[in-house]
C-alpha cells in the first residue's frame, strides 16, 4: 500500500533530525534517543523541545515498527507533521539575533557631551531602560536607570541644581557601581543562545554570583571595540515565544 503524504513527510523529517543528532554528538547510528539526550545535555538551550521530541519519537516507533502489508496503524496528523518540521528547523537553523533585536538604526544612543535632561526625557518618553553612550560611533559605557537613580540621589543629597548644561559625562562614574551588566555577542548568535544567557544570569543573580544582565549588544565578532549592530534587552527575549 502506498504511503500517505503525511507518513512520507514524517519519516523524512524524523530521519533528518536523527542524522543531525548523530552528527552533532558523533554518536552511533540508529540510537536516536541516546543521541538526542546527549545533544540536549551539550546544548541545554534547546531543552524546551524535549517533550515534543519525546512524543514525536513515540509516534515514530508506532509508524515504523508496527507497519505491515496493509500500511501503518497510525497516520501522523498535519499538526504533528508541522510540529516535527518546526522542531527540525528551530534546532538545525535557529532564528538569528536580528529577529528579536533592536537594529542599529533604531537604537537610541548618546554621547557624553549630550545634555542629561534631553537624554532622560527621551528615556522617559520611550520607556528606554538602557542607553549606550558612544564616542565616534563606538560603545563607551552603559547609561541605565540605576545609574541615573544613583546620580540623582547624590544630586538631591548635595542639593545641587540640574541645568540644561549638565552633561551625560557627569554620570559615568556611577556606571562602575551599578548592579547592571552587559555582554557583547557576535552576529552569528541565535535567539536560543540569547535566551539562555538571560536565564543563566537570572539564576546567578538569585544565587548572588553576578550582576543583573540588562542588555546584550551584537557586533560583528562579539568585540566591544566594534560598531553595534543590534541591542537586546530582557524584554525582547519575550519575542522568542512567537517563533
Amino acid at each position: 500500500m502506498e504511503e500517505s503524504r503525511n507518513v512520507r513527510k514524517f519519516k523524512s523529517d524524523y530521519n533528518e533530525l536523527d542524522r543531525f543528532f548523530t552528527q552533532e554528538v558523533n554518536g552511533p547510528e540508529g540510537h536516536f534517543y541516546e543521541n538526542m539526550l546527549k545533544f540536549l545535555r551539550l546544548n541545554p538551550r534547546y531543552q524546551h523541545f524535549k517533550n515534543d521530541i519525546d512524543y514525536i519519537n513515540e509516534v515514530r516507533k508506532i509508524v515504523t515498527h508496527k507497519e505491515n502489508m496493509e500500511g501503518v496503524p497510525v497516520i501522523p496528523t498535519d499538526a504533528l507533521c508541522n510540529k516535527l518540521e518546526y522542531t527540525l528547523k528551530q534546532i538545525k537553523n535557529p532564528p538569528k539575533w536580528s529577529s528579536i533585536a533592536i537594529p542599529a538604526n533604531q537604537i537610541y544612543s548618546c554621547t557624553e557631551e549630550d545634555s542629561i535632561s534631553d537624554v532622560v526625557k527621551e528615556m522617559a518618553n520611550n520607556t528606554y531602560t538602557h542607553v549606550p553612550v558612544v564616542k565616534d560611533g563606538l560603545f563607551e559605557w552603559l547609561l541605565s536607570e540605576s545609574v541615573f537613580v544613583q546620580w540623582l540621589s547624590e544630586i538631591i543629597e548635595k542639593e545641587e541644581i540640574i541645568t540644561e548644561a549638565t552633561s551625560v559625562s557627569q554620570l559615568r562614574k556611577y556606571a562602575k557601581n551599578t548592579n547592571d551588566a552587559y555582554e557583547f555577542l557576535s552576529r552569528d548568535t541565535d535567539i536560543y543562545t540569547i535566551k539562555e544567557k538571560f536565564e543563566n544570569a537570572i539564576k546567578e543573580k538569585r544565587n548572588g554570583i553576578s550582576k543583573r544582565l540588562g542588555v546584550i549588544f551584537i557586533t560583528n565578532s562579539g568585540r566591544e571595540s566594534e560598531k553595534i549592530l543590534g541591542l537586546i534587552t530582557a524584554w525582547d527575549v519575550g519575542k522568542i515565544s512567537l517563533y
